[in-house]
């Protein structure tokens, strides 16, 4: 399983986590908070594939899991390219929100 998380503060900053990997990028364009958690879904999948990627965005997995619709044409394009299962987990039990706030800059 890989866990996903985004944070915008002066920059924007993606988290992604497995068992044996915390990766943390840093981008210093700002995006919208939605924007970042949907790179943050699209790069684990490029990264790591088909395993199950966990988020703690609400919209962002029923969204790619066509329970919700959005007209914000980027979202549907990411949508489309993700082949994996996408899963809502509490903010409590993310790894990767851990991981931002173990941060300093975030």
């Amino acid at each position: 399983m890989i866990f996903v998380d985004a944070s915008i503060k002066d920059k924007t900053y993606i988290s992604i986590k497995n068992n044996e990997e915390e990766i943390v990028i840093a981008i210093n364009k700002k995006l919208t908070h939605i924007e970042a958690e949907y790179l943050a879904v699209l790069l684990a999948y490029i990264l790591f594939g088909y395993k199950t990627i966990l988020s703690d965005n609400e919209f962002v997995v029923k969204h790619i899991n066509n329970e919700y619709k959005t007209k914000k044409e980027i979202f549907n394009r990411i949508k489309e390219c993700i082949k994996t299962n996408v899963m809502w987990i509490e903010r409590e039990k993310n790894k990767a929100d851990k991981v931002l706030r173990r941060c300093k800059d975030v």
